[in-house]
């Protein structure tokens, strides 16, 4: 439940911001901090997005992203990854990003940490930027829910024209959440 309402916390931010023509360009776990917010009995976490340094306006023509790649490999567009001299990164990208951080909610682990594991450096970024660009995607953990497994498949697609639009990951992420409490209270019940 934790992980399901965390992930909407994070997409909710980045509707946020496209709300706001801004595209983040640099989403990865390590530009997301998780609050905790104590009150009364409760313990809540809240995610939130940080780091704005590689942000855009999406309607800036002066900004474009032929400085470099942007932000880390796993999380990096595939389109961006392909071509970044005349692929300019959208809100698009920051839904393939937001794809990549969902699977490791979900896995409790790094993306392709395990990629080439006895490689570092240079090497190992190239190999495993044309894996990406190849459409090479970490596999889903056991029992992560398919309709959760669904939509980060979704946003992590190669064609940008086939991700999500960030309402349509919100109303997909409150679906999975909505059915997650009733189980929960079930189990609850039984334990009494």
């Amino acid at each position: 439940m934790i992980r399901v309402k965390l992930s909407l916390d994070i997409a909710k931010g980045l509707s946020y911001l496209h709300q706001l023509k801004i595209i983040h360009r640099d989403l990865h776990s390590n530009n997301i901090v998780i609050n905790q917010v104590h009150s009364c009995d409760q313990l809540e976490f809240i995610a939130k997005i940080t780091d704005f340094g590689s942000a855009i306006n999406e309607e800036d023509d002066d900004i474009n992203d032929k400085t470099g790649v942007i932000g880390q490999i796993p999380f990096t567009d595939p389109q961006y990854l392909n071509n970044p001299k005349h692929y300019r990164k959208n809100m698009k990208s920051d839904i393939y990003s937001l794809g990549v951080i969902l699977w490791e909610i979900s896995s409790s682990k790094a993306p392709f940490e395990n990629f080439m594991a006895d490689s570092r450096g240079e090497f190992r970024d190239l190999c495993l930027t044309f894996e990406i660009i190849n459409d090479y995607r970490e596999r889903h953990t056991l029992f992560t829910p398919e309709n959760f497994v669904k939509l980060s498949r979704q946003c992590w697609d190669n064609d940008p024209n086939k991700r999500p639009d960030i309402k349509t990951v919100i109303d997909d992420l409150n679906s999975i959440f909505a059915g997650l409490p009733q189980v929960l209270e079930r189990n609850a019940t039984i334990g009494q």
